[in-house]
């Protein structure tokens, strides 16, 4: 079975957050928040998404609308 989306979300932070604490080298708190929110999120379900000030992602969503039969 695929993914959840509420699985696949904690999949992307998890690997977000393992990212964030490997690139300074530091598991140091303040390190890491600043990391995280410098940090581009590119993976299977965001790309470029972005770390807002208030612990919220930013990322394209796609409305798609499908005609009826009629």
């Amino acid at each position: 079975m695929p993914p959840t989306y509420t699985q696949a979300g904690f999949c992307t932070e998890v690997t977000h957050y393992l990212k964030a604490i490997q690139a300074p080298g530091s598991d140091d708190a303040d390190k890491v928040v600043a990391e995280l929110c410098e940090m581009k999120i590119n993976d299977f379900m965001t790309k470029d998404g972005q770390l807002r000030e208030h612990a919220r992602v930013m990322r394209d969503m796609y409305l798609e609308e499908v005609k009826s039969a009629a």
